[in-house]
């Protein structure tokens, strides 16, 4: 079975070679494992004596070492990129993590849609815009806390939302670019205040929030 953990090596470097398009400060490991290979590497593991560790666990773990040493990134349950060696179907993958951003914007217009839609310009479709230019990412979603009419300006201090950055090719911590680029493209009728970054399960709860509405 040495030609097996042979391929882990094998396997991370394509993963390594594909991550080269891509900004991370943290990583983590997803393996697919046939259970014909499963099996194999248990008697292997047992033949030796390495220990009561679950295989895919040992697995994980070695290749986790693999990548640490070849790019001094660190392992993180939250990573910016997920590393997914395939050994069933011999072949690697690395898989950005979304970026969520927390934030609230203003719509200081009376002819803009909050959603996309196709033949119309929007809240949403200014900020997928910018986005794009600024993460170069595949694309974005707004999600609001609640929605404002075509014909309503929404002022005060913004509507509260989540911005979800679809396959990141850049992760700035800094998100002053992304509300310049909205201001610009927008003609400054849509304006986009970052707050924080945050995590997914934060999306349902600015989605279920209920705020009350003045109407002016």
């Amino acid at each position: 079975m040495e030609h097996e953990f042979d391929s882990i090596g094998r396997l991370v470097d394509e993963a390594l070679a594909k991550a080269r398009a891509f900004e991370y400060r943290t990583f983590s490991v997803s393996t697919r494992i046939g259970d014909n290979v499963l099996a194999e590497y248990e008697n292997h593991i047992k033949s030796r004596g390495l220990g009561a560790i679950a295989p895919k666990n040992r697995i994980n773990r070695l290749a986790g070492e693999m990548i640490r040493d070849k790019t001094g990134k660190q392992w993180s349950r939250e990573a910016d990129l997920v590393f997914v060696l395939d050994f069933a179907g011999d072949k690697a993958e690395a898989r950005p993590s979304p970026i969520f951003i927390l934030g609230k914007y203003i719509k200081d217009s009376r002819e803009l849609y909050q959603t996309r839609w196709e033949k119309f310009e929007s809240v949403e479709g200014f900020i997928v815009s910018a986005a794009q230019g600024v993460f170069g990412c595949r694309n974005a979603f707004l999600h609001g806390a609640g929605r404002e009419d075509l014909d309503a300006r929404m002022l005060g201090e913004g509507r509260l939302c989540i911005i979800e950055i679809e396959a990141p090719v850049k992760r700035p911590s800094d998100f002053s670019a992304l509300r310049e680029s909205v201001k610009s493209l927008s003609d400054r009728r849509v304006d986009f205040i970052p707050i924080r970054k945050v995590g997914r399960e934060l999306v349902w709860i600015v989605k279920e929030a209920k705020f009350d509405k003045v109407y002016r």
